[in-house]
């Protein structure tokens, strides 16, 4: 067999953001996913060839306080969003995430898949990859880390936001890339300055995430 004709030539980065309460979740509701972040990268350069950041709108449309806090977004920000059916037929035709290799950090995978069955639509992701997984055993940890943790550990920079989809789909991808990097033996990239730690985390309304994001 020749390996490298057999291995995948582009990955696709998935990170969800979904809807929570205050305290128990409320009867007969699920946590709706109301954002997700893809990020593209080439495997042979190891260098992002797109992105996209898609807002849902969840039904029915209650954002609580918590989720807020959390994530930045409020009622008003998924208002004009797509309802999940639309989104995944985006997803699904901009990516082709089918064919290719679908990674993420975490359960987020099982919870699209779950997601899908609910709205009785097919889940467009077929090859799995939980990169946590990847980094526990590459790193030889006692415990899964978080992603902030496995950043930290392969000594990256986080990249902006916490519990904002595209930031960590885009540092779901950047650890990823610095496995495949050493497995190569390939020099790490001249680090970019991070943010600071308490500007990561401070709950941000969603156009100023979205501005740092984007605008750089």
């Amino acid at each position: 067999m020749n390996i490298p004709e057999a291995q995948h030539e582009l990955t696709l980065y998935i990170d969800l953001e979904w809807n929570c309460w205050d305290g128990p979740p409320i009867p007969g509701r699920y946590q709706e996913i109301i954002e997700i972040g893809i990020v593209e990268m080439n495997l042979a350069t190891l260098e992002t060839t797109r992105e996209k950041d898609y807002l849902i709108r969840p039904r029915p449309l209650d954002i609580s306080a918590a989720c807020t806090q959390i994530t930045g977004l409020t009622a008003e920000d998924l208002k004009s969003a797509s309802p999940f059916p639309a989104v995944i037929e985006q997803f699904a035709t901009h990516f082709s995430p089918r064919e290719k290799l679908c990674c993420t950090w975490g359960s987020d995978a099982h919870v699209l898949a779950s997601a899908c069955s609910r709205y009785k639509i097919p889940c467009p992701v077929r090859n799995r990859l939980d990169v946590s997984q990847l980094f526990w055993h590459c790193f030889l940890l006692r415990q899964q880390p978080s992603l902030r943790t496995a950043i930290e550990i392969a000594e990256l920079p986080f990249d902006r936001i916490a519990h904002t989809a595209l930031a960590d789909a885009r540092n779901t991808a950047r650890v990823h890339a610095e496995i495949i990097r050493r497995m190569r033996r390939l020099p790490s990239p001249v680090p970019t300055q991070p943010i600071p730690t308490d500007v990561a985390r401070q709950p941000t309304i969603l156009a100023e995430k979205l501005r740092r994001l984007l605008n750089q």
